[in-house]
């Protein structure tokens, strides 16, 4: 996973740096914090008092409910990827690693295995309040995309699988630096896996939604095959090259696809 990692985010001696990895959101959630004292300040004074607990609710209700689900969903293959940087690591016997890299390391790894498993409790613990009003505002991006008529598991619990799926596409170079091979293998046998999942369970209500999922998983699929033609499976340089432009086309499909269709939205 080294190829995601430009150079200012490696410490000194090489090794990954988790803080620089997550500057930007540390950033953020400091100027949350800024914003929030000096709410607090102005509080004091009785003339902008009003004007501030409404500032100040207002945030609360888009940030730590919503909000936070969204900037979470953002950034999560972010923590899974450092994440997976410090393991790497750690599992290579680098001597250079950090004691706080392997600390934060260790919480990532917490967090990123009970987050999908604290969605799924509060999914099922509202699964049938989640069309009420009160409950949509606060965690409805969670499920707002998916079908809730049928209160079918596969619709419902899109969102931790999703989540989880993720995990595990971090978890195999991680733990298989040392297998290429298998990394493909594998990354072709949960790619189908997925694909029949979602054909089977259809769980967004957006019919043309479902139709960009599934053409998307089916052209990461196609990359997959490629990425055979670059394993230990072909020994042959020429042929290794040949097909590179294949792969590109590929990825080029996607990309243009993708781009008209946020255009014609």
């Amino acid at each position: 996973m080294d190829w995601v990692q430009g150079k200012s985010k490696f410490n000194t001696d090489g090794t990954p740096s988790i803080i620089d990895d997550l500057r930007l959101y540390i950033m953020g959630l400091a100027a949350l914090v800024v914003v929030l004292v000096l709410a607090s300040l102005v509080m004091l004074l009785k003339k902008y008092r009003a004007k501030i607990l409404k500032l100040i609710r207002t945030l609360f209700n888009n940030l730590v409910f919503n909000g936070m689900i969204r900037s979470l969903t953002i950034m999560y293959i972010q923590l899974c990827m450092s994440f997976g940087d410090q393991i790497k690591l750690f599992m290579q016997g680098n001597t250079n690693q950090t004691l706080d890299n392997k600390i934060i390391g260790l919480i990532m790894f917490v967090s990123m295995l009970g987050y999908p498993g604290v969605c799924w409790l509060i999914i099922k613990r509202n699964r049938e309040k989640l069309e009420e009003p009160q409950i949509w505002k606060r965690i409805s991006n969670f499920y707002s995309e998916l079908k809730l008529r049928q209160k079918l598991t596969g619709h419902l619990f899109y969102y931790p699988l999703f989540l989880i799926r993720r995990i595990v596409f971090v978890g195999i170079p991680t733990f298989l630096y040392q297998f290429p091979s298998h990394q493909v293998q594998l990354l072709i046998f949960l790619t189908s896996m997925y694909i029949l999942f979602y054909m089977n369970n259809r769980p967004h209500w957006d019919s043309k939604r479902g139709q960009v999922e599934i053409f998307n998983e089916l052209m990461i699929l196609v990359s997959s095959y490629h990425l055979i033609c670059f394993s230990d499976f072909n020994l042959h340089a020429a042929a290794q090259f040949n097909m590179g432009y294949s792969f590109v086309a590929v990825i080029f499909i996607v990309v243009f696809v993708n781009i008209i269709l946020v255009v014609i939205k």
